[in-house]
């Protein structure tokens, strides 16, 4: 396992990326990062206040907190032997910089996106109307309209799917929301593959 990519857990909001991650990471024994954390101790660094992420977008908004989430997924990229959470818009956002520039010497193009042939990527699905519910539980996101909450997670959702499909090295569905089950099927793809476990 030692030198092994890391594996990033890639999904929508609210699919169970963090659970999962986590659990993931304690069956393997490796390092578990989440991305959302990272941006919350990257503020607290930089500007001295106590936020969480959801925090951080309504009070300092969106420009800024994407400065922070690119800064975290290239410090995580940095990182081997590991499982990496990230934050819903994370994949989306460093894909949408994609420049022909190469990779830099972090293994990490412009973008935010790794090159590495080791990297796994792992979607995490949900059935769509489930996943909406799920997120609206606790309440709307900063990132939605407040008047209309549906049309907007029907639009990132547009906007996202795609990037996670053209990353995705396999799916995995959690439309049920039973974590063990879907870190199992993980572990049994990652073997099959003959991927490092």
């Amino acid at each position: 396992m030692k030198g092994s990519g890391p594996i990033i857990i890639i999904g929508f909001k609210g699919c169970g990326k963090t659970t999962i991650g986590r659990m993931l990471a304690a069956r393997l024994g490796r390092m578990f990062m989440d991305t959302d954390d990272m941006i919350e101790d990257l503020h607290k660094e930089r500007m001295k206040q106590d936020l969480d992420f959801r925090g951080i977008y309504t009070e300092h908004g969106q420009e800024y907190f994407e400065t922070l989430e690119t800064e975290a997924v290239r410090a995580a990229l940095k990182k081997r032997d590991c499982v990496i959470s990230f934050g819903g818009g994370a994949l989306a956002k460093a894909d949408s910089g994609v420049t022909d520039s190469g990779v830099t010497d972090s293994g990490v193009t412009d973008s935010g996106v790794t090159d590495s042939t080791d990297t796994v990527f792992v979607y995490i699905t949900v059935d769509p109307d489930v996943l909406f519910e799920r997120i609206m539980k606790n309440g709307v996101p900063a990132f939605f309209k407040k008047d209309d909450p549906r049309s907007s997670f029907n639009t990132f959702m547009d906007q996202r799917a795609p990037v996670y499909e053209k990353y995705a090295t396999f799916t995995v569905d959690n439309t049920k929301d039973n974590p063990e089950v879907a870190v199992n099927e993980i572990i049994e793809t990652l073997k099959t593959q003959g991927r490092p476990v």
